[in-house]
């Protein structure tokens, strides 16, 4: 049988035993079949899609075991598909990093000014409205989804800790602590909102410090060729010329 058939049932193979099951077999089977490897190659989150993965690292698995041929083809092909879709998986994009970062800057912002709608006399979800109706960007995304499924009659408390593995954990936190416990809010966020801002400006610089630091490797690629080249070749060049002549 040719390599690239097997290589293709192979990768072919893989794709079904990543793939969900359907409702049907679901059923069917024990839930826990192929949950490890479903597990491996879910990705973190903002990461391309699985199919997408599946797509990219099919193609690719292809055109190597075309390009190689033979017994080496064949096993390089299944390989370079899992290693595509698992890889691949690992990397969020580049949308999803600077959404993320955009909501962390937003942090303190969104603070003050629920404390300030709370300190005038609004109720917490009244001030999430009036936030909501008003805050542009994702941080103005993210308040409206919480609105929306506050207004719709969900649980506060529950719909606030949806959000405590992402940029808005503490505040999650913090509100959570406050519907749950009957603590005062306000306060809490005035802290929180200065905290946070420490927080964002030593980040902010750690980051330009260490853009300083990568723009080192750069430079010397480039300025180290220009000054031989311009400094250090003509010299000896004049001392060889003189000696020889």
């Amino acid at each position: 049988m040719d390599s690239s058939l097997l290589a293709a049932g192979a990768t072919f193979a893989l794709v079904m035993a990543i793939l969900p099951p359907s409702p049907a077999t679901r059923l069917a089977k024990p839930r826990y079949s192929g949950l490890w490897l479903r597990q491996l190659v879910a990705g973190v989150p903002g990461a391309m899609e699985l199919r997408q993965r599946l797509l990219l690292s099919a193609v690719a698995a292809a055109a190597i075991t075309w390009a190689l041929g033979g017994w080496l083809g064949l096993a390089a092909g299944p390989l370079l598909f899992g290693g595509g879709v698992i890889g691949l998986g690992r990397v969020p994009s580049n949308a999803y990093t600077k959404r993320q970062e955009s909501l962390a800057a937003a942090l303190p912002v969104v603070c003050d000014l629920l404390a300030v709608c709370m300190e005038s006399g609004l109720p917490l979800r009244n001030a999430l409205r009036a936030l909501a109706e008003r805050y542009p960007g994702p941080a103005g995304e993210v308040l409206s989804s919480l609105w929306v499924r506050v207004g719709l009659g969900a649980d506060e408390a529950s719909v606030w800790a949806e959000e405590r593995g992402g940029p808005w954990g503490p505040l999650a936190d913090e509100v959570c602590r406050s519907l749950t416990g009957g603590m005062a809010l306000a306060a809490s966020l005035r802290e929180l909102a200065a905290s946070t801002r420490k927080d964002v400006a030593a980040k902010a610089l750690e980051k330009a410090r260490s853009a300083g630091v990568r723009s080192v490797l750069p430079l010397m690629a480039c300025f180290l060729p220009a000054f031989m080249l311009l400094g250090i070749v003509p010299i000896i060049g004049g001392i060889v010329g003189n000696f020889f002549g």
